[in-house]
């Protein structure tokens, strides 16, 4: 009897815990699920599904989401740069949409804890890699989209790419040097730069410092007066840095 109450007791405990859970993610994407079931599956990552022996996972929204959000974010670059030919486009989407930025967005909105992983899979060493949240990101607007359509996934893309969409012009220069560094890095050594900023207030003035490193090692950072600004500048300055010592694309 003592072990049945507290097997009921910890049921309870974490269907609680379950229920704020996806009130408080949905407050994050800025959307409401009509059929919250949607929303817990694409939160079901693989491996909890195969020890629980649950009948679906997230790899279905995950399928259609990188879909919706290539469609989304294509439409933004199409009608924010009509000067612009296909190839600098695709090259737009294809930085903005990569595992690498994604899994950054992730991170920031920290929608990592929400994802149900196996035991197997929480006690890898990797089980914050960049792939996996990615997969999250687009199951997350794979799942919305099923609920609400195209007009309920369009805002939550936009939250998530908040940044990116309020200055999309600013995301040309952006893109310039981070992808060129994105590209280097992983063409030389397989690894994805990492970007931290800080704020710096001096006699009341508000700066930032983006500082990138490569797993432990430490490339460059920027000021400047903006995050944008930082970031450009300890680009540029990493790539440089690495290209001196590694070669360019080419080589």
């Amino acid at each position: 009897m003592f072990k049945i109450k507290n097997f009921f007791r910890f049921s309870i405990q974490k269907i609680m815990k379950i229920s704020e859970e996806n009130i408080e993610i949905q407050k994050k994407i800025g959307y409401f699920f009509k059929e919250i079931k949607l929303l817990q599956e694409a939160l079901i990552h693989t491996s909890y599904a195969n020890e629980c022996d649950i009948p679906y996972n997230y790899e279905r929204f995950e399928f259609l989401g990188d879909s919706v959000l290539e469609l989304v974010v294509r439409e933004k670059f199409f009608n924010a740069f009509p000067e612009k030919d296909e190839g600098f486009l695709s090259g737009m989407k294809g930085y903005y949409v990569s595992g690498e930025y994604l899994s950054r967005i992730a991170k920031k909105m920290d929608l990592g804890k929400y994802l149900m992983l196996g035991c197997g899979e929480k006690n890898k060493k990797d089980n914050k890699r960049k792939s996996l949240h990615a997969d999250l990101i687009e199951a997350i607007i794979g799942a919305v989209y099923i609920d609400g359509g195209i007009k309920a996934a369009k805002p939550v893309i936009e939250i998530f790419f908040n940044e990116v969409f309020e200055n999309i012009r600013d995301a040309q220069s952006d893109y310039n040097y981070k992808n060129k560094l994105q590209m280097l890095t992983a063409k030389k050594i397989g690894e994805y730069p990492e970007y931290e900023i800080y704020e710096k207030f001096d006699r009341g003035k508000k700066s930032f410092i983006a500082k990138i490193f490569l797993g432990d090692q430490y490339l460059a950072q920027g000021f400047g007066d903006s995050k944008k600004e930082a970031t450009k500048i300890a680009a540029k300055k990493a790539y440089n840095t690495f290209k001196k010592k590694h070669g360019d694309l080419q080589e």
